[in-house]
């Protein structure tokens, strides 16, 4: 289910991005998706982490934990710096007509 709620999310990521260049205002609502599918993602493999914990599992935890959680903050941090840069881009357009509007 993880992985489902992971490609959701990079797909709402890379329809974020094509919308942004369109200058479309949709785009909010792409990112927003986004970043939902992204905390359903982290959430299911907490929840799949406490159902091991629940088995006694713990040869499982041991196994698969050190393995996934690069990935998982990897996968996190590049998702809110994407976020972030087109953010940033919006703001120096904005910028830019301001400026250009004084002049």
């Amino acid at each position: 289910m993880w992985i489902l709620c992971g490609g959701f999310s990079i797909l709402f990521c890379i329809v974020n991005w094509l919308l942004f260049r369109l200058n479309r205002r949709l785009s909010i609502w792409a990112m927003i998706s986004s970043l939902t599918f992204l905390i359903l993602t982290l959430l299911q493999v907490i929840r799949m982490n406490v159902d091991w914990i629940y088995k006694s599992d713990w040869s499982t935890l041991q196994d698969v934990m050190p393995e996934i959680f690069p990935y998982l903050l990897l996968f996190s941090i590049l998702f809110h710096f994407l976020q972030e840069i087109k953010k940033i881009k919006k703001f120096e357009q904005i910028r830019c007509i301001l400026i250009l509007k004084s002049l």
